[in-house]
């Protein structure tokens, strides 16, 4: 399980909602979206801004990424592959940022 807030969640590469249930949305996909966003807003901001240095849900997303790459037989399974060997937090949650809504099968 992992652990966000008071919330457990364990991911099971569904789609990219389970993002939103991670971060304790659990709306529309309108709500969802934003609440996404603002997170990986948030975190991107705190890495770079260097007031983290490793920020405790870059490991969850990260897993989040792999579950997506292990389960996806699509076309798109070599982008998640590449953007889980990102090895700079930012650089990868920048890119998580703009290819999530692009993670379902």
């Amino acid at each position: 399980m992992k652990q966000h807030g008071n919330k457990d969640y364990e991911f099971k590469g569904l789609d990219w909602t389970e993002l939103a249930e991670y971060f304790g949305c659990e709306g529309s996909d309108d709500e969802s979206i934003i609440v996404i966003d603002e997170k990986l807003t948030t975190i991107i901001r705190e890495i770079h801004g260097g007031s983290l240095k490793a920020h405790p849900d870059v490991k969850n997303i990260r897993e989040f990424v792999s579950i997506i790459h292990t389960k996806d037989n699509t076309y798109k399974k070599p982008i998640w592959k590449g953007l889980s060997n990102i090895k700079e937090d930012g650089t990868f949650l920048k890119f998580v940022s703009i290819l999530y809504r692009e993670m379902w099968n």
